[in-house]
């Protein structure tokens, strides 16, 4: 009994790890700006007003990482999408850093704060006390 219960739990575990999606999986896809967040995961409080101006600033703006490594970046308006650009992006050797190279040859390190499939938290500044939250649109 004890052999077969060994082996049940073996080969669930094996398929559980065979079927875990990677952060890099996880990343690639289209984002839609939704709102901030403090360290302890709650809602920034936007009568501040200068997370207000960050969070107004931030409305309507969409990245999408694509499988080969090319970020475009944007803001949704009523008459279509201004582009920001397109940037090249990977993941740091520990996973915690997205690591853009734009057209100026200057590296922007994002760090992920929380990133699920449908999820995606990070900072431009790891001292601040709001995270950015994004949620994937497809």
């Amino acid at each position: 009994m004890l052999k077969i219960t060994l082996t049940s739990l073996l080969l669930i575990c094996g398929f559980v790890s065979c079927t875990e999606t990677t952060r890099e999986e996880m990343l690639i896809g289209k984002w839609k700006y939704q709102g901030m967040e403090r360290h302890d995961g709650t809602a920034v409080d936007l009568k501040d007003s200068t997370a207000n101006r960050v969070h107004k600033n931030n409305e309507g703006i969409i990245l999408v990482f694509n499988q080969d490594k090319t970020c475009q970046s944007g803001k949704e308006k009523n008459n279509g999408f201004e582009s920001f650009g397109n940037d090249t992006w990977q993941l740091s050797n520990d996973q915690n850093f997205i690591l853009m190279a734009g057209k100026n040859g200057r590296e922007d390190r994002f760090q992920i704060i929380k990133l699920t499939d449908n999820k995606f938290v990070f900072t431009f500044n790891p001292s601040s006390e709001e995270y950015l939250v994004f949620v994937k649109t497809k």
